[in-house]
């Protein structure tokens, strides 16, 4: 079949790929520009633009739906559009000339987690189980009819990074096979279901710090959420560090009692056993503080990469008593 494929993120890229290695033939990509972002505001390259421009794909950057484009759809002949994390709703004058060739790739348990950010949300909520839904294209963002589930469990150590490695190695290959099959048959797709629907939003950088008067997990849930990129951060003697990896410590009668008087955010333990924060606000009590501990494993100062606890504590010679904020 021809596919015309909407996609503009790192996340597309895979879906993109398996498609033109597979029988079918992208006959066009429509992705959105390179974007300025980070401090610097730097001009980073659009991923899908790349792969395309590298594998001699046909594509369009375009920051809407202007004439260009709409008259460029109009004059190719494709049998499927199909969208992965593209950003932006369609227009009905591109729903019109697709029909019902559409399938959007949602990783979540449609109807629940709607919108941009539908892996972190699930790991930031303590989701144990998520999924990628196939479905029709609507106008609005998320709602068309199914095709099909994949449900699959989140690990304990799963962060955002390796949770979209799962469900890219899952779904890329059910993609093809769905196409394979909507090449030959027709599938009766089911409505969404009227209850359980939630949505997602864009994450801002105040939602990236983090609260150390939270609980450890709820702690913990956020910096799994947001690694490796764009990462959760909290500050120590004016630097800003990113908090790529950590874990629930047990405790030890000294922790304990170094915990009892401790404020959120303060470092109880920083040796090579250790890197031990205090969390959220707790009575004076051994079984309270038990509960309020968290490791840090992994960290990035800025400016500097990625190290471990250990690393850090040697080269920033931080010390039992100090703050992170």
């Amino acid at each position: 079949m021809k596919i015309l494929f909407f996609g503009s993120s790192e996340f597309s890229v895979p879906f993109l790929k398996e498609i033109s290695q597979s029988g079918h033939k992208v006959v066009l990509v429509l992705t959105k520009p390179d974007m300025r972002q980070g401090r610097g505001k730097k001009l980073l390259p659009n991923p899908v633009k790349e792969f395309s421009s590298k594998t001699g794909l046909e594509y369009i950057e375009s920051a809407g739906f202007d004439k260009a484009v709409n008259d460029a759809i109009s004059g190719i002949s494709f049998d499927f559009l199909v969208v992965v994390s593209f950003g932006k709703i369609i227009p009905d004058n591109i729903l019109e000339i697709a029909g019902e060739r559409t399938i959007n790739v949602h990783p979540s348990l449609l109807p629940k987690y709607r919108g941009p950010s539908p892996i972190s949300t699930a790991i930031m909520n303590g989701d144990n189980s998520t999924g990628i839904t196939f479905t029709k294209i609507r106008e609005k963002f998320d709602t068309g009819d199914i095709y099909m589930v994949i449900k699959f469990s989140i690990s304990p150590d799963d962060n955002k990074d390796s949770l979209e490695e799962k469900i890219i190695k899952i779904s890329a290959p059910v993609l093809v096979s769905l196409l394979n099959i909507l090449e030959k048959h027709n599938i009766k797709t089911v409505p969404q279901s009227k209850y359980g629907t939630s949505y997602t939003r864009i994450f801002s950088k105040s939602d990236f710090r983090i609260d150390w008067s939270l609980k450890p997990r709820q702690i913990l849930n956020k910096i799994r959420a947001f690694s490796s990129e764009p990462g959760s951060f909290t500050t120590w003697n004016g630097k800003l560090i990113k908090i790529l990896a950590a874990k629930i410590p047990a405790a030890n009668k000294k922790l304990l009692k170094s915990c009892r008087n401790a404020k959120c955010g303060q470092v109880l333990q920083a040796d090579s056993d250790g890197l031990i924060i205090k969390c959220m606000e707790t009575q004076i009590s051994g079984a309270n503080c038990k509960n309020s501990l968290l490791h840090i494993t992994e960290l990035k100062p800025e400016g500097k990469n990625r190290m471990g606890y250990a690393d850090f504590i040697n080269g920033y010679r931080i010390k039992p008593g100090e703050i992170f904020e």
